[in-house]
């Protein structure tokens, strides 16, 4: 078997992955992560405001009596979501399963966690595609969860969030960051102007393959 071949997890066709989610029988996972990141690809890190104290612990103020505040870098804005299908799958006896979707309660508490909206939600995997000589996909190979918690490999799903999840989420719910552009990479938006040019070009050429058939 050809295992040393090696493919982008974007490239992999998950129609067969192992764990499914039941409810519409799509890949699933019970580990999401979101992530916001700066424009060179670095994970975003919150900015928290903090009084300033003297050795004693008290609040120091500066010239006008106001009390001195500074600014520090926090955590990373990142969130991950784990366990699976939540409450709304108990009756049905699902709770606990691998989900295709983020449930709408995940997804609330997951932007205020962030302070955001994420740059890159992902899909967490525990199996590898296994190739044979020819490229072809056979089979999947799990990591060893015993000495690897964490899935090794992440599946972008963020069209998936924004087209779907996310506006599910907030239809009966107030978007706090309905205003807020989505914070992307240098990287994401080049893939997305990519992406854009190639349906233009797509329907520019269908437009004169019409053309043509009309002139016959």
């Amino acid at each position: 078997m050809g295992e040393k071949i090696k493919k982008d997890v974007r490239e992999w066709d998950l129609s067969s992955y192992p764990e499914k989610d039941p409810r519409d029988g799509m890949a699933g996972s019970r580990w999401w992560r979101f992530t916001v990141l700066e424009s060179d690809g670095r994970t975003a890190h919150k900015r928290v405001v903090e009084t300033v104290t003297n050795d004693k612990g008290e609040p120091m103020r500066d010239d006008d009596g106001k009390v001195m505040k500074r600014e520090k870098i926090g955590g990373p804005r990142m969130w991950a979501v784990t366990g699976g299908i939540g409450a709304e799958g108990f009756k049905k006896g699902l709770q606990g399963h691998p989900a295709s979707k983020i449930a709408v309660v995940d997804i609330l508490r997951a932007e205020k966690e962030i302070a955001g909206k994420p740059s890159i939600v992902q899909m967490g995997l525990f199996y590898e595609p296994v190739f044979d000589d020819e490229g072809r996909q056979v089979d999947w190979k799990e990591q060893d969860r015993k000495k690897e918690f964490v899935p090794k490999y992440w599946r972008d799903m963020t069209v998936q969030y924004y087209d779907e999840d996310r506006p599910k989420a907030y239809k009966n719910a107030v978007d706090p960051y309905a205003g807020q552009k989505k914070p992307t990479t240098r990287i994401q938006e080049l893939t997305e102007e990519n992406e854009l040019m190639r349906k233009k070009l797509e329907a520019e050429n269908e437009e004169l393959r019409r053309r043509l058939e009309k002139k016959k």
